[in-house]
């Protein structure tokens, strides 16, 4: 009887079931091998190589912070290298006089794949909504009528990390009087512009900008600079002049009878300018206004 029970307690460790194992995640082969601090060794060693690089972008993109990326990367591929072919010879070595483990059961290496796997794609999504791109939903009217409350939007965040603003775009930033809120406008002055707005009418260092009615006659078509957008027609209460200061941009709602923007916070660093919005991915209403934004 004792000694069928022992028997029970080992089985054969199979090399290529350790190698692949180590393959869909390094360091499991060492675990399906009984090798558990050498399976949490590289386990982390890969996590930190690959996660560095990932730093690296999340806190400067530019060409030096892809490099290190990419060698932090390729450092991780040796260390994949070294736990395939090290489950490998370990599992021949062992043979058939393993002694099983209570964690050595397939349950236990699904657990740690997904785990494993869980933790690098909130890694990549935390990653891509802070660096690259962010969806957003508009809950008012002071982008009207571009843009409506309902609205479902995306940001892209890498172009204000490469360029300045530029007149005409719209943007996201957080209100700097609360930095819980998170505001989409238009850029309308630049550094060095002295903004007014009177009866309704924008003017941009003492000229009122060129405009002329829409199809719709609750709007206008607004030029300033290269670009041309639709403001809604009515008008609000009459505002400056302010001048916007070196490395700031100056914003408007598009329905400024209704929107608080830098008329009331002042003009925003471009720092503080979270990224750019690209696209309606979910019209509130009237899907022909799916799609880039302009």
């Amino acid at each position: 009887m004792n000694a069928e029970t022992e028997v029970n307690k080992t089985k054969k460790r199979v090399p290529s079931t350790a190698a692949g194992l180590s393959l869909i995640l390094p360091g499991l082969g060492q675990f399906y091998n009984g090798r558990i601090v050498k399976a949490i060794l590289l386990m982390a060693i890969g996590t930190i190589l690959v996660g560095i690089g990932l730093m690296a972008i999340l806190f400067s993109l530019n060409g030096a912070s892809i490099v290190f990326m990419l060698l932090m990367t390729g450092a991780s591929i040796p260390i994949w290298l070294y736990a395939v072919v090290d489950a490998w010879i370990d599992a021949r070595k062992l043979g058939d006089g393993y002694e099983l483990k209570e964690y050595n059961r397939p349950s236990i290496y699904l657990l740690l794949i997904v785990a494993v796997g869980l933790c690098s794609q909130f890694g990549y999504v935390f990653l891509l909504r802070e660096r690259f791109i962010e969806a957003f939903y508009l809950p008012t009217r002071s982008m009207e009528p571009n843009l409506l409350a309902g609205d479902r939007v995306l940001v892209t965040k890498t172009a204000f990390q490469i360029r300045d603003p530029r007149r005409g775009e719209i943007v996201i930033f957080r209100n700097p009087a609360d930095r819980r809120r998170t505001y989409i406008q238009r850029v309308v002055g630049m550094p060095g512009d002295t903004i007014e707005v009177r009866g309704g009418e924008l003017l941009i260092n003492g000229e009122a900008l060129e405009h002329e009615k829409a199809d719709d006659e609750n709007t206008r078509l607004e030029r300033n600079g290269d670009s041309a957008y639709r403001v809604s027609a009515e008008a609000g209460e009459d505002f400056g002049p302010v001048t916007v200061p070196d490395y700031h941009a100056f914003l408007l709602g598009d329905n400024r009878a209704l929107s608080r923007d830098s008329r009331h916070f002042g003009p925003i660093a471009f720092g503080s300018l979270r990224g750019r919005l690209a696209y309606v991915v979910w019209p509130a209403q009237d899907w022909s206004r799916f799609g880039a934004v302009k």
